[in-house]
């Protein structure tokens, strides 16, 4: 073979990848067969294998070993982040070949699944290095072992046993807390704070006393957050993130309550406390309780004397570009700068939102924020100020050959030409996006022959036999009923709602609720018999519905609109059912009461419109929506920026050989 020849050339990998993507299990599993006949092919080859088979890299890693050890273990250190719990059924082999790497892997995957590591760790504590691991694992998520003890399983019983047979003090300690007489809930706040006990920096009774109650609870633990400057406290991490986010919950559930009742559970909080609730609770938490929080944070902000850069201090910045972030998508930026005595300092905290964004370890979530904040309302000075740090950011990226960041800055600043393209002069900034806005689409409007083939508009709406759907359903008939330029057909298991002339027209085909599929199968088969394809897909019913409707999603849908709540959440499983479709959805409560207005006010718009325009048509809907607190939390297509930033980004990482 002449592999070396052509190894080089730019069509080899294009040519190889389809293979080594096919045949990657047989590959892996016969390295050691295909290394003597070309070592250099058989390590470009099994490179492409182990993205798709990541299992199978530390499956097959004693093969690998023998052809290049260092090439294999940095292989299988790509494998154990795609497949972090796989690390766990390979723990002797790994330390077999590098102790020391070796712990770097399964301190990472205990890190991320600890109570897979602690089952699996405990199967086998005879070495002393296996040991060390099992307490790192159960000291990851003390709660989850504490909690253990309620269970009746077997499995579960046999693990809390071998806690009796590891000396380390803290296990001990975590022992002592378990078989405790304080309540459950007691013990596992405890759990956490076995390090402390052990060290007798606590005794067990002020650790209960800690653990008794929320406040002080939450107290402890952001203390001890902001104390532990290396980030190695991942239990106090874990912990914040639970409590943080059954707050959250809380105030999200007491939604329709008085602000007094309702942000009751939260007063008395200290504003490091309230923006850790802010920052943590971010992905779950809706319109009217960001507000509420952030109303009570600047009050106590006033109440304790801090200004903004003060508080920043006392947090240490963490989680800065979550909380920039949300002040700019909720609006509420501007307030918060305000309190930032200094100009410089604001400026300063707004390009530390897009700056040394190659460099974090979750850089696509890093990212992701940044291109969050620039499609936020954002004033002329801020965005000029982020444009040039964007700028200065590609360069650098460029001159160092830093791919990765190339990428990143590239579609960061795509985005941003994207939004303001009307009124840009600046050649040096348009040739930065060129290369990259293919890959960015573009969610500010529909073309109006994406959503109407031959003058036709097809529409299927999903309703389901519960209480929200057949109150939906209702309520979405009667929408249409009141109009005279719509036609209702029944058709047994669904009716079929048709625009009348003059104009482009709308079909919109809607089940009946019932507890059986005929519906939909029925909607189908016409579909298919008049060869129509859906443009837009309507999800309306509870949360648990969601996945047969998605289901059910054309890969070429133009628009998703899902009424349920928190739909939000599903935007990534939206896009890779359909990777064009403009997305709207709610970070809250779905409601009939926005719900079909917004819709109908949509169907209106696109029978006497042009070109849809999400700005446009939401500015249109908000006086007639605005004093339903509900609508608030809906989220238009062009809101969601970080979902599709984060699409980009994967998509071009394996094409960044064509890129600049």
């Amino acid at each position: 073979m002449h592999f070396r020849l052509y190894a080089e050339r730019p069509w080899v990998h294009d040519v190889l990848k389809p293979f080594a993507t096919y045949h990657a299990l047989h590959l892996l599993s016969n390295a050691d067969v295909f290394v003597r006949l070309n070592s250099q092919w058989t390590k470009t080859v099994l490179e492409m294998a182990a993205a798709q088979a990541p299992v199978w890299v530390l499956q097959e890693l004693r093969k690998l070993v023998a052809i290049d050890a260092r090439w294999a273990q940095q292989l299988a250190t790509t494998a154990a982040t795609a497949a972090p719990q796989a690390v766990l059924s390979h723990v002797e082999v790994l330390l077999s070949i590098n102790a020391e790497w070796a712990q770097g892997l399964l301190r990472q995957a205990i890190y991320l699944s600890p109570q897979a590591a602690a089952r699996a760790l405990s199967r086998d504590l005879t070495s002393t290095r296996r040991q060390e691991l099992f307490v790192a694992a159960v000291l990851t998520d003390p709660r989850w072992i504490a909690g253990l003890s309620l269970s009746a399983q077997a499995s579960d019983q046999a693990l809390l046993a071998t806690l009796e047979h590891v000396k380390a003090p803290p296990i001990q300690t975590l022992r002592q807390v378990i078989q405790s007489n304080y309540p459950e809930e007691t013990k596992a706040r405890m759990a956490v704070f076995v390090w402390d006990i052990a060290q007798g920096q606590l005794t067990l009774e002020e650790a209960a006393h800690l653990s008794s109650h929320t406040h002080t609870y939450l107290h402890a633990l952001v203390s001890r957050k902001l104390a532990d400057q290396h980030g190695v406290a991942a239990a106090i991490e874990t912990a914040l993130q639970e409590e943080t986010l059954t707050l959250i919950e809380l105030l999200n559930s007491l939604f329709d309550r008085p602000d007094a009742v309702r942000f009751q559970a939260v007063a008395g909080l200290a504003a490091r406390e309230l923006y850790m609730l802010i920052t943590y609770g971010d992905a779950e938490i809706f319109t009217s309780s960001y507000r509420g929080l952030f109303e009570r944070l600047l009050a106590r902000m006033r109440q304790e004397g801090l200004t903004g850069d003060q508080l920043l201090a006392q947090v240490r910045e963490l989680h800065l570009r979550v909380f920039m972030k949300s002040a700019a998508v909720f609006n509420t930026l501007q307030a918060f700068l305000a309190t930032v005595p200094a100009p410089v300092a604001r400026w300063t905290l707004l390009t530390q939102c897009v700056s040394d964004l190659a460099r974090p370890q979750d850089l696509p979530a890093q990212a992701m924020l940044a291109a969050e904040l620039l499609a936020a309302p954002l004033d002329t000075q801020s965005l000029h100020l982020l444009r040039d740090t964007l700028k200065v950011e590609y360069a650098r990226a460029a001159q160092e050959q830093h791919r990765p960041a190339m990428v990143i800055y590239g579609l960061l600043i795509a985005q941003l030409v994207q939004r303001q393209e009307a009124g840009l002069t600046d050649t040096a900034l348009l040739a930065m996006a060129a290369p990259y806005r293919s890959a960015l689409p573009d969610r500010t409007r529909i073309p109006l022959e994406r959503l109407f083939a031959d003058g036709t508009g097809v529409q299927w709406h999903f309703f389901y036999n519960d209480d929200d759907g057949q109150q939906s359903f209702h309520s979405f008939v009667a929408q249409y009923q009141r109009s005279s330029a719509w036609q209702i057909e029944q058709h047994g298991t669904f009716i079929r709602i048709v625009s009348q002339p003059p104009g482009r027209r709308i079909e919109i085909y809607a089940n009946l609720f019932t507890e059986d599929i005929q519906g939909p199968s029925d909607i189908e088969d016409v579909f298919r018999a008049r060869r129509l394809s859906p443009g837009v897909i309507v999800h309306r019913g509870h949360s648990p519905y969601v996945e047969r409707t998605l289901a059910k999603v054309p890969a070429t849908t133009a628009l998703v609109f899902l009424g349920n709540c928190g739909g939000f959440t599903l935007l990534d499983a939206v896009l890779s059912k359909a990777p064009d479709t403009h997305l709207i959805t709610t970070k809250g409560i779905g409601s009939i009461t926005v719900n079909d207005p917004l819709l109908k006010a949509l169907n209106d718009s696109l029978l006497r419109g042009t070109d849809l325009s999400w700005s446009s048509f939401w500015k249109q809907i908000t006086p007639q929506l605005v004093r339903n607190p509900r609508f608030a939390d809906y989220v238009p297509p062009d809101k969601n920026a970080g979902i599709i930033f984060l699409r980009a980004y994967r998509s071009l990482l394996g094409e960044t050989r064509s890129l600049p």
